[in-house]
C-alpha cells in the first residue's frame, strides 16, 4: 500500500491498495482501480484530478466498450486497450452528428492557441532569447552535455522543453546566464549575455527552496527590493503577494509552505522586478494534482500579461496541456520543436 506519492500514475500502477485522505479524513480506500473508478464516479472535477489519465480516457468512452473491460491504470496497459478499443455504430453516429453541429475537436485547443507560430512564422520573427551553437561540459575530459545546441526563443511564447537524457537544466541555466557557454554564445534582443540579468530574465531553479536566503517571505521581497532598488517597493510587494494570493503567508518561513505555495512565493520574489522572461526548471516536480492546477493558473495569467516562458519539464501532459510550443532535446541538441499537436502527433 501507497499511503502518499505526487506521482499519480507511479501510484495506481505500483501500489495494491491506495488510500486517500482528505483534510485528516479516510476519503478512498481500495485497490487502484476500485479507487480510481470511485473517483470519477463521484464527479467532481477536483477529485478525478487524482485518477490517471490513461483510466480517465478509459472512463469517458466506458459505456461503448464490451463488458469486463479491464481499466488501463498505465501507458502500456493504455495501449493494449486502445489496440482493442471499438467504436459502436451508435457512438459513431452520435459523433458523426456532433461534427456536423460544430461540436467536433477544434483544430487546437491549447489554452495558449492565440500564441501558436509555425516553424515558418518564427524564422520570420527576432528571437528575444537566442542560443547559438552551443558546446559545454562540466569535466574538461567529460562528454559534452550541450553539443552545437542552437534554439530560438520568440516574443510571448510558451516554450516547454522534454529531454530523454541530461542538458535540460544545464540549458536553461545558460539562457539565464548563470553558465558561460565554453563555445557558442547566448543573446538576448541580438545582444550578447554576459551574466544574470534578473531585471530582464527570471530564473526559477528545480528547487525553489534554494530563491530563499532569509527566514520570512516578506523579508526575502524585502530584499529583493533593496538589491535592485525597485521604486514603489512596498506597493510592488503588497500587489504580488495578493497577485499569488499568499496574504497571510508572508510572514512564514518559506520552508513551512506547502509545495505549492511554495512554488508561488517564488514566483511572487522573481516578479518583483517583472522581468519580460520566465526561465522555470521542473516547476511540477513534487506537486500533488490541485498544486499542479494553481501553478497553472499562475503561469498562466503571467503569460497571459505578455510574459516569455521557457519552462524545462518531465511531464508530457502538462506540456501538451499549457504550452504553446514544444521542444524536444536529444544528445545535446534540440531535436525537434513544434506546437503540442503536431509535437505529439494528436
Amino acid at each position: 500500500m501507497i499511503l502518499a506519492e505526487h506521482r499519480i500514475e507511479e501510484l495506481y500502477r505500483m501500489a495494491d491498495r491506495v488510500m486517500m485522505l482528505d483534510g485528516g479524513k479516510l476519503e478512498q480506500i481500495g485497490t487502484p482501480r476500485e479507487v480510481a473508478r470511485r473517483l470519477w464516479k463521484e464527479n467532481e472535477k477536483q477529485k478525478r484530478r487524482y485518477v490517471p489519465s490513461v483510466a480517465g480516457l478509459f472512463f469517458s468512452v466506458e459505456e461503448h466498450q464490451p463488458q469486463n473491460t479491464e481499466i488501463p491504470l498505465s501507458v502500456r496497459e493504455g495501449r493494449r486497450w486502445l489496440d482493442t478499443y471499438v467504436l459502436t455504430p451508435n457512438w459513431q453516429k452520435k459523433k458523426k452528428n456532433a461534427e456536423n453541429r460544430g461540436e467536433g475537436e477544434k483544430k487546437e485547443d491549447s489554452p495558449n492557441r492565440a500564441f501558436l507560430k509555425s516553424n515558418e512564422d518564427r524564422k520570420r520573427e527576432n528571437p528575444v532569447l537566442s542560443a547559438q551553437n552551443l558546446f559545454f561540459r562540466y569535466d574538461k575530459h567529460g562528454r559534452e552535455v550541450l553539443r552545437d545546441l542552437s534554439l530560438d526563443v520568440m516574443a510571448g511564447e510558451w516554450l516547454t522543453i522534454g529531454s530523454n537524457g541530461s542538458g535540460k537544466s544545464t540549458l536553461l541555466k545558460m539562457l539565464a546566464g548563470l553558465l558561460k557557454p565554453q563555445h557558442g554564445k547566448t543573446l538576448l534582443k541580438g545582444k550578447r549575455l554576459t551574466g544574470p540579468d534578473p531585471q530582464n530574465i527570471g530564473y526559477l531553479p528545480q528547487n525553489p527552496k534554494l530563491y530563499f536566503l532569509q527566514d520570512t517571505v516578506r523579508k526575502e521581497m524585502e530584499g529583493l527590493v533593496a538589491r535592485f532598488r525597485l521604486s514603489g517597493g512596498e506597493n510592488k510587494i503588497n500587489k504580488w503577494l495578493s497577485a499569488f494570493q499568499l496574504n497571510g503567508l508572508e510572514n512564514r518561513h518559506p520552508y513551512d509552505l506547502s509545495g505549492g505555495e511554495l512554488q508561488k512565493a517564488a514566483f511572487a520574489c522573481m516578479s518583483l522586478t517583472e522581468p519580460e522572461i520566465l526561465l522555470v526548471d521542473e516547476p511540477t516536480k513534487g506537486l500533488d494534482p490541485d498544486a499542479k492546477v494553481q501553478l497553472a493558473e499562475v503561469l498562466t495569467a503571467l503569460h497571459e500579461s505578455g510574459r516569455t516562458i521557457v519552462m524545462v519539464t518531465h511531464d508530457v501532459e502538462y506540456a501538451a496541456k499549457y504550452a504553446g510550443c514544444c521542444a524536444m532535446m536529444f544528445q545535446g541538441k534540440v531535436g525537434s520543436l513544434a506546437a503540442p499537436k503536431r509535437f505529439f502527433f494528436f
